[in-house]
């Protein structure tokens, strides 16, 4: 027989599984072969801590643990004193297990040390009697972890992320030479006709930068926090050669050629396809390398990348129309389009918001999509190379 998990650890798996940890049988298994040693079984703060080691690789997760087990309603338990004859555990209605050994009676070659009795009872919070004209009272935790009041709960989680875009790779022999070539060794041996030397390459690594221009504050400041999230899932876990970063408000800059816009024949429909093509790029732009928006960076001295992400509004979440606005965006696009080969843009919102929106004006002019798991997968896939239409 294979010996189930308690109960309310397959609740506790269920929560981490919502907020984007992928726990499968192997982590499972993992924590029932601890359980069988003996690890976990002092108390519920000894199993949190048993499952953060075997399930986070990142104190984000290990946050995200902690925080499923604070919405589980948990066994309590405290260990008796060891019994040398007794030869099992005895557990009070939360199924953690029998005897270790019969955990993993079915898993030769694992040996198992004793493990003292258990006495697990439910501990269930009951608010004390209301008075007649008052509401109950609410419980605190005398020792209660204040992470877990705050933490966040995001669309995508990091690793999710980040394994979107460890999809975005440019792989090029680079660096020393290390790595056995076998064709050109055969080659070389064909050739020559004798013993040759093997034919030694330099190994291939992902050589693919990214600039990242993220817009802050006015109508942005509601999604600081989620894309401050995805930015460092990004800069940390992508694995990509090089992410660069620069912070702007709205635009980097005002076009000196709204005047433009006089020569429109009707200025709101359908854009400014007409004159988009005479928008020439901003000589001076303001960009910040910070997010408060303090310290000034030069637009010359960003060095150039093999694409440029940039994470913006663009005036959907105001619901406005401003063509003065587009002028500058276009004017931005020109500028940046000498900086990276590719271009994407990702909106916080979706794309149900931009109608009637300058968002939905600037989407005509660079490939935009929306900051979900598949707008992030068609960005990846435009700063790949692979062509993307802007909408029309």
């Amino acid at each position: 027989m294979t010996a189930r998990l308690p109960d309310f650890l397959y609740e506790v798996i269920s929560h981490v599984r919502r907020q984007g940890l992928l726990l499968g049988i192997d982590e499972c298994v993992a924590l029932r072969r601890a359980l069988s040693a003996g690890f976990g079984l002092e108390s519920d703060t000894d199993l949190v801590r048993v499952c953060v080691a075997l399930w986070a690789t990142t104190r984000e997760e290990g946050d995200a643990i902690r925080s499923a087990f604070a919405r589980t309603e948990l066994p309590r338990w405290n260990l008796a004193s060891p019994s040398v004859d007794s030869g099992h555990t005895s557990v009070n209605g939360s199924g953690i297990a029998s005897h270790p050994a019969a955990i993993a009676a079915t898993e030769p070659g694992i040996e198992l040390q004793e493990v003292p009795a258990l006495d697990v009872t439910i501990a269930r919070r009951v608010p004390k009697g209301p008075g007649r004209h008052r509401l109950p009272a609410i419980p605190i935790a005398a020792q209660q972890d204040p992470s877990l009041i705050y933490h966040p709960h995001y669309p995508l989680s990091q690793r999710e992320i980040a394994q979107i875009w460890r999809r975005l790779r440019r792989p090029r022999r680079d660096g020393p030479a290390v790595e056995l070539d076998p064709t050109a060794t055969l080659h070389e041996f064909a050739r020559s006709g004798v013993a040759t030397p093997p034919m030694i390459v330099a190994t291939r690594r992902n050589t693919a930068s990214v600039l990242v221009l993220v817009d802050r504050r006015g109508s942005m400041t509601p999604f600081h926090d989620y894309t401050d999230h995805v930015l460092y899932a990004i800069t940390k876990h992508a694995q990509l050669d090089a992410v660069s970063t620069a912070y702007f408000r709205n635009v980097l800059g005002r076009s000196a050629q709204h005047d433009l816009i006089d020569q429109l024949p009707e200025p709101w429909i359908p854009a400014l396809d007409a004159i988009a093509r005479q928008i020439t790029p901003l000589r001076n732009g303001r960009l910040y390398r910070d997010a408060e928006l303090v310290t000034p960076l030069e637009l010359n001295s960003i060095s150039k990348a093999s694409g440029v992400l940039i994470i913006s509004d663009a005036g959907a979440a105001r619901g406005c129309w401003s063509a003065t606005r587009v002028v500058d965006t276009v004017a931005m696009l020109a500028t940046l389009r000498g900086i990276g080969s590719a271009m994407a843009w990702l909106n916080p919102l979706k794309s149900q918001r931009w109608s009637r929106t300058t968002a939905e004006h600037i989407a005509r002019q660079v490939p935009m999509f929306s900051l979900t798991r598949e707008g992030m997968y068609a960005a990846v896939d435009v700063l790949r190379g692979r062509p993307a239409e802007p909408a029309r």
